[in-house]
C-alpha cells in the first residue's frame, strides 16, 4: 500500500500571501449563474466578474455522479455571499465548498442538500483555525471545505466521524506526518497551503481512513491533469482542491469522476452538461491567469 507524498511533485507555484492578522465571521452573498425568480442581482454580472485586475479568471471543477438540487455562484461579495447562504440554507442546502479571494474580495461557492448547523469562518490566523476547530468539535461540527485564499476559510457542519487537523508545517515536516498519520490510519481528506516567510505551509484534515493516496502539485496543467487521469485508473479521486492552480488530494473512490479546467463561460457550459449527465460539483476553485 503506498501512503506516500512524493516531493518531486511538490514545485513553485507562487505564494498565496501571508495569512490575514485577524478573524471575520461571515456573516453576510450575487452574480453568478442562476437567481432565483424576483431576487435583483447585484451590480456586476457574471461575464464581469470573471475578469480581476486585468486577469482571466480560471475554474477548476470536480464533478462526482449525484442527484438532487445544486447552486454554484461567483464573483460574490461577503454580503451578497451572505444573503444567497441564508437564502439557500431556507431551501434545506448547505455549502459543499467554499472559496474567498485574498481580502474577501470575491466568494466562490457550490450548495447541495443538507441539514444541520453550519458555521462559517474566513480570514482565520493559524491559531485562530485551531480555536476555531476546538470550539466546533465540541459542538459535533467537523470541517467540511477549506481553503488559503483569504488566510484560513473553513466551514464547519455535522459530524461524527474523528477528525485532527494540522497547520503551519512547511514541505518536509509535513510529509513526515503524513506517513506518520497513515500508520495511525489516518488518511488527509482537505489540503491546501499558503506561503509565509518564503516557504509553504500547509493546512490539512485527518480522519481515519486506509488504503492509497496521493498529494499533488504542478505548475503545468498537462502534467496535473495526467496526472488526475493516471490515479483515476488506479481507482483515486480527486477530493480536494488547492487555492493555487493545480493542487490537488486523490483518495480511493468509484465512479467515473469530471475535472476540468476552463474560464467562466466554458466551465459553465461544462456544469450545466455534467449537471444534465447525472453529476454534481462536490469541489470547485477559482484563480487568475
Amino acid at each position: 500500500m503506498r501512503s506516500v507524498m512524493s516531493l518531486g511533485r511538490w514545485i513553485g507555484l507562487g505564494a498565496v500571501g501571508a495569512l490575514a492578522t485577524t478573524a471575520a465571521v461571515v456573516a453576510v452573498a450575487n452574480t453568478g449563474q442562476h437567481h432565483p425568480a424576483g431576487v435583483k442581482l447585484a451590480a456586476g454580472s457574471a461575464a464581469s466578474s470573471t475578469r480581476v485586475a486585468g486577469k482571466t479568471a480560471q475554474f477548476t471543477g470536480v464533478w462526482a455522479p449525484g442527484s438532487g438540487t445544486q447552486w454554484w455562484r461567483t464573483g460574490m461579495t461577503a454580503k451578497q455571499f451572505g444573503w444567497w447562504n441564508a437564502h439557500y440554507t431556507k431551501q434545506g442546502l448547505r455549502i459543499q465548498d467554499l472559496r474567498v479571494s485574498p481580502g474577501a474580495k470575491d466568494y466562490t461557492a457550490v450548495w447541495r442538500p443538507g441539514t444541520g448547523a453550519e458555521k462559517i469562518r474566513t480570514g482565520l490566523t493559524p491559531s485562530q483555525f485551531k480555536a476555531a476547530n476546538t470550539a466546533n468539535a465540541k459542538k459535533g461540527l467537523r470541517i467540511k471545505s477549506l481553503s488559503t485564499g483569504n488566510g484560513i476559510t473553513a466551514v464547519w457542519r455535522p459530524g461524527h466521524q474523528k477528525q485532527t487537523i494540522t497547520v503551519g508545517l512547511t514541505t518536509s515536516p509535513f510529509a513526515t506526518l503524513l506517513n506518520a498519520e497513515s500508520k495511525k490510519s489516518m488518511r488527509p481528506v482537505l489540503l491546501d497551503r499558503y506561503t509565509a516567510g518564503g516557504a509553504w505551509h500547509f493546512v490539512s484534515v485527518f480522519e481515519p481512513g486506509t488504503g492509497d493516496w496521493q498529494a499533488r502539485t504542478t505548475t503545468s496543467p498537462t502534467v496535473w491533469h495526467n496526472d488526475n487521469m493516471n490515479y483515476a485508473k488506479g481507482g483515486l479521486r480527486l477530493v480536494s482542491l488547492g487555492s493555487e492552480p493545480y493542487t490537488g488530494l486523490w483518495r480511493p473512490g468509484s465512479g467515473k469522476w469530471q475535472v476540468w479546467t476552463a474560464p467562466f463561460a466554458t466551465f459553465m457550459a461544462d456544469e450545466a452538461k455534467f449537471y444534465k449527465q447525472g453529476y454534481r460539483l462536490v469541489r470547485i476553485a477559482k484563480w487568475t491567469s
